[in-house]
This record gives structure tokens, sequence and C-alpha cells, in this order.
């Protein structure tokens, strides 16, 4: 029998705590937990219709997000973030930094490209340069093995990203909205002042060479300012299990576009991963083939 969680619940107490902690706990964080379930708010039914009216187009690799294609909460997050994924000439993201690992207390410098859709090049320039790479299918490290650190930074970058999100939309993984405006509280703190969330379920399809499969994930966005903040899943090593988040924030406003101040990937509510971004570019995609294995 498959596993059920009462959607209506989240209605009663609309915390973002709650939802991860009751989903994780009866298992719904899998592809089971894409059935029906009635609702009962006013915000329930609107959700409801979304999910009905999710597309299923599948377009061409270097196609743009079509927003007539997505659901009305989801345009207002798109236009939040800018024009870059709907029109030709920003598709490249060239990011500089710093970077700081779990365990290393010393800061590196980085610079990393993005590229609509789904490309990636990080090069670390420390002591001994290091340079990892994506080119949408392969993911590659220059001079050596790709290691599982290595292919967990191209997950981290190129798939709990915001691109990434909308990028499935257009392909139609299956989403379900499970409702806006949820708290990180336990939804019983006087006079909350926090961040309120707007959460999809989506099952992302995570592919990375030979490594393929259905990743179910929790994506989080800012109700208020519409901007992209939170992922959260699990990931199975062996016989243990690894609560995953990543957390975008910082966001900016530059060239018409917002774009995040920092990206940290945490994992088991332990800072695995830092980096923190102190300029970004905007430009046009490149045919230089710096996504491509050396």
């Amino acid at each position: 029998m498959l596993a059920r969680f009462d959607l209506s619940a989240l209605s009663r107490y609309r915390s973002a705590k709650f939802v991860l902690a009751s989903l994780m706990a009866v298992g719904a964080i899998t592809l089971a937990t894409f059935t029906t379930v009635a609702r009962r708010s006013k915000n329930d039914s609107v959700a409801r219709q979304d999910t009905a009216a999710q597309p299923t187009p599948t377009p061409s690799a270097n196609s743009y997000v079509r927003r007539g294609l997505l659901q009305s909460r989801l345009r207002m997050a798109l236009n939040a973030l800018g024009d870059r994924l709907e029109k030709p000439g920003k598709e490249r993201l060239t990011l500089v930094g710093t970077l700081r690992r779990q365990g290393n207390s010393q800061a590196t410098p980085f610079r990393l490209f993005l590229e609509w859709p789904r490309r990636m090049r990080l090069e670390e320039q420390g002591s001994q340069q290091r340079v990892i790479g994506f080119d949408g299918s392969n993911g590659w490290a220059l001079g050596g093995t790709l290691s599982g650190a290595d292919q967990e930074m191209i997950e981290t970058l190129a798939f709990d990203s915001v691109d990434n999100f909308f990028l499935g939309q257009m392909q139609g993984v299956a989403t379900r909205t499970l409702g806006s405006r949820f708290r990180l509280d336990d939804g019983a703190t006087t006079n909350y002042t926090g961040p309120f969330y707007d959460i999809y379920q989506v099952t992302d399809r995570v592919r990375l060479g030979a490594t393929n499969r259905e990743q179910p994930k929790l994506f989080y966005f800012n109700s208020d300012t519409k901007l992209f903040e939170r992922v959260y899943y699990q990931v199975k090593r062996g016989n243990t299990t690894a609560n995953i988040e990543v957390r975008l924030g910082n966001w900016r406003k530059g060239a018409d576009q917002q774009l995040p101040g920092s990206i940290e990937r945490l994992e088991n509510n332990q800072s695995a991963l830092m980096l923190t971004i102190a300029s970004a570019i905007v430009g046009p995609r490149a045919a230089d083939g710096i996504f491509n294995a050396p």
C-alpha cells in the first residue's frame, strides 16, 4: 500500500518544519507521494488546480522557459528572477568568490561558470588548482578522477538550483504544490517574524555520467520575495541516509537579474560546503568548450 500524507494538516500547522519531518517520517519523500489527497482550505484548492495543470513538454536542450506553461505562483517567481531563463543572450553566469569546505578553515578563491541548460565548470585556485566540470550529461575532473565529493559539488551547483528547477518544469518532471506561506518553526512561535515559503515537491532527474537516479526533493521559494532559497532531500550512502539541505542567500539584483550571494550545502545539519560570491557577470552562451572534458 502506498504511503499517504494528509495534506489537509498543512493548512492547520503551516510549518515547513512539520512538512519536512512528517514527509520523512512516513516515507513520503518518494514517488508514491504524487497521489491525490483531499484538501480543505482555499489555498489548498488553488494548489490542487495548479498541480492538475502540470505541463508535460519536452523541449530541445537549448530551449528557454515558457511562462505560459508554468503554475501561477511560479510565473511570479520567474518575474522576480529576471528574464535570463526566457530570452537568448544571458545564458552564462560567471561567479567569483571564496569557497570553504567542512573541516578546512582555509577559504580558497574560486571561479564558477554556469550555463543554461545545466552546465558548470568550477575552478578552485588554491595552492593546487582543482577544476571540475559538467557538460550537461557527464562530469569530469581535470587531470584526475571525479570523486564522490566532486559529484556532490556538481549536483549542488547544477541540479540544486533555480535554473534546474525551471528546466525541470519545462521537461515535465513530476511536481506537486504543497501550499504557500509555510514557516520554518514548529508553528507555535508567538509573533513569528521569520520567512514564509511556498513549497514544491519535485522528482528531480539527476543524470551524472553512469549515475542516473530519480531524486525526490522539496524546493522552497520565499512567499514574499518569490526567490528560491532552500532545497531538501535525502541520499543513501551504503547503509546510512544523509539529510541534505542547500541554501541560497543574500540575493542581489544586477543588470535586472537576481543572483545569489551565497550557496551553502549542509549534511545532517552540518555545513559541508560554503560558497561566498563576491561578483557575478551575466553574459551570452559561448562556443568555447570550457564545459567539455579535456
